[in-house]
């Protein structure tokens, strides 16, 4: 089955389409070679492919079907948004995944909701990420989702590293359900004093305290560009939420 939507999309007579779904699917069933995610990269790798929002949350991918797809991103000049969530891909399919959109110039839109992203001790693949960011190609992403992953403090701050500088592209980004606490959430807060593009970060079901929250007060002071910011169930009290008040 998932191969044979390699083919559709491979299709000469097809090639208008500009939409795929095919979400909750084990395109992993049956085996063979190729396999079914390759079978669809090697489509994303021609040159007439026309498919701009490919769909493949929760399709079993893991690490090394997302190394095929990132095979294809680094090539592809159709994609603008890709959905992957659920597929459990890991650092080595993040890392391979981050490393391609350093030669991608199209892609807007990443969703990696549920990865294990960061998974690493080292997190090479969220270090991967901030590079790209900050890399000359890759100026068009601006939203990205790493929500229910495992970034943790020390992945926030690579990350925050990214966002800190003046070429980040993102205006929307998810970091819900990271277990990201105080010092992660007190490094993107002094990263975004100096940001002036993210719109959104969602930093819901974070333990990130009144010690963050004090934080995010006083860069809320400072910052002119923020416009959503979701702290839902991220264990502030008092003292921490009279400081986001007072960062309005």
């Amino acid at each position: 089955g998932g191969r044979a939507v390699g083919a559709f999309l491979s299709s000469s007579s097809l090639c208008g389409v500009e939409m795929m779904d095919i979400g909750l699917n084990d395109i992993k069933a049956g085996g063979g070679e190729p396999t079914a995610a390759k079978t669809i990269a090697d489509a994303l790798k021609q040159k007439r492919s026309t498919l701009k929002t490919l769909v493949m949350d929760k399709c079993a991918l893991g690490p090394d079907g997302a190394t095929d797809l990132a095979e294809a991103l680094a090539v592809n000049s159709s994609l603008e948004t890709l959905e992957l969530a659920g597929n459990m891909i890991g650092p080595k399919g993040g890392e391979a995944l981050f490393r391609a959109l350093k030669s991608n110039s199209t892609l807007m839109r990443l969703g990696l909701k549920m990865n294990r992203i960061g998974g690493c001790g080292d997190k090479a693949d969220v270090r991967s990420l901030s590079d790209a960011l900050v890399g000359d190609n890759c100026r068009r992403i601006v939203m990205l989702d790493l929500s229910y992953n495992d970034l943790r403090c020390s992945g926030c701050t690579i990350l925050s590293n990214a966002i800190m500088t003046e070429s980040c592209p993102l205006k929307e980004l998810t970091l819900e359900k990271n277990d990201i606490k105080e010092d992660g959430a007190r490094d993107l807060a002094n990263a975004l004093v100096t940001n002036r593009e993210l719109r959104t970060i969602v930093l819901k079901g974070n333990d990130i305290g009144n010690v963050g929250a004090i934080a995010l007060g006083k860069m809320l002071a400072r910052n002119e560009a923020l416009r959503v910011l979701d702290l839902s169930s991220c264990s502030i009290g008092n003292e921490g939420g009279a400081a986001l008040g007072r960062g309005l």
